[in-house]
């Protein structure tokens, strides 16, 4: 069964806190999914794939990120690149600590 997360409705129930990733700008702060933190992609090197996107001539249309994990990736391509985005995570936690993330970018 797959269930539609709306990040603007999403809480952090069973997530673990709040961590500062040290590339991220003093204050952001991100949610991880408990076996998840150690994998996700540093918030500077998001940003930076982000920045290389938008130099590109790319057609309109949304981001869609198949394995979007905490989806921090997901959440720097939306904000630079001022697109719509979906995120698909088979790991409900995950899922959860991605849509979270949306919220906070």
């Amino acid at each position: 069964m797959h269930t539609i997360l709306d990040p603007s409705l999403v809480s952090d129930d069973g997530l673990t806190e709040q961590a500062q990733d040290k590339t991220a700008p003093q204050g952001m702060l991100f949610f991880h999914a408990k076996e998840g933190q150690p994998l996700s992609t540093p918030w500077q090197v998001a940003t930076a794939r982000s920045a290389m996107l938008k130099m590109c001539d790319l057609p309109k249309g949304l981001i869609v990120d198949c394995a979007c994990g905490s989806g921090l990736q997901l959440a720097a391509h939306a904000s630079i690149l001022q697109r719509p985005a979906l995120g698909i995570e088979l790991s409900p936690q995950r899922a959860q600590a991605s849509a979270k993330n949306m919220q906070i970018v």
